[in-house]
């Protein structure tokens, strides 16, 4: 098994760490072998009970991927493997079992060491089913609409 040494990192600002999540993504995307979240090498599991939708990921070993931004916060749960992630916190080491708490407007970077089992869960208050409504609600689609999801906060608030 190939070994990644993970050194810790300082903190940095939001903006130059997605700056640079964002560079890694048009990296990977121009890489031969690359494939996108759709790609049959990922494997999804969807759980509803009243209020609670869980969105279940299994990611191959030694994956690179980047996350989408995240539109709420959420309970995230590795049940299985062990992955280091890049966000503004710097590198981080995450190995199950671990829980951990994501905020709004996290995108991190990924390498998984081995076979990652990644659920998250969100507050389902309609009990939607819909996956694409779903992946809509809990995620923004891109930085602008974060940027300006933002800037409306700011403005409600004043």
């Amino acid at each position: 098994m190939q070994s990644l040494e993970v050194k810790p990192q300082p903190l940095m600002s939001r903006e130059v760490a997605i700056e640079n999540i964002y560079e890694l993504e048009a990296a990977i995307a121009d890489m031969p072998n690359s494939f996108g979240k759709d790609s049959p090498n990922f494997s999804y599991r969807h759980w509803f009970v009243p209020g609670i939708y869980g969105r279940e990921i299994t990611i191959p070993a030694y994956c690179v991927l980047t996350t989408e931004i995240h539109a709420s916060e959420n309970i995230a749960v590795v049940s299985k493997g062990s992955f280091t992630f890049y966000s503004e916190r710097g590198l981080e080491y995450i190995e199950a079992p671990a829980a951990m708490v994501t905020k709004i407007g996290t995108k991190r970077a990924m390498y998984t060491h081995t076979e990652v089992i990644f659920t998250t869960f969100h507050c389902n208050p309609d009990d939607e089913q819909d996956i694409d409504t779903l992946v809509a609600r809990y995620t923004f689609k891109n930085e602008i609409v974060y940027q300006q999801y933002k800037q409306d906060l700011l403005e409600v608030s004043s």
